[in-house]
């Protein structure tokens, strides 16, 4: 029973790194412009 919480724990753990690192490069292939643009876009507005 306990061994079964902790390979819940580790799942849960390497799922979320695994999703995060997912989101950040698909953010950055399809980023609609380039950073120094979006950077420029957010110092007009503020």
């Amino acid at each position: 029973m306990d061994n079964e919480r902790s390979n819940s724990g580790i799942g849960f753990l390497s799922g979320l790194v695994i999703g995060a690192f997912a989101g950040a490069v698909l953010a950055l292939v399809l980023a609609p412009q380039s950073g120094e643009e979006t950077r420029e876009l957010i110092s007009g507005k503020a």
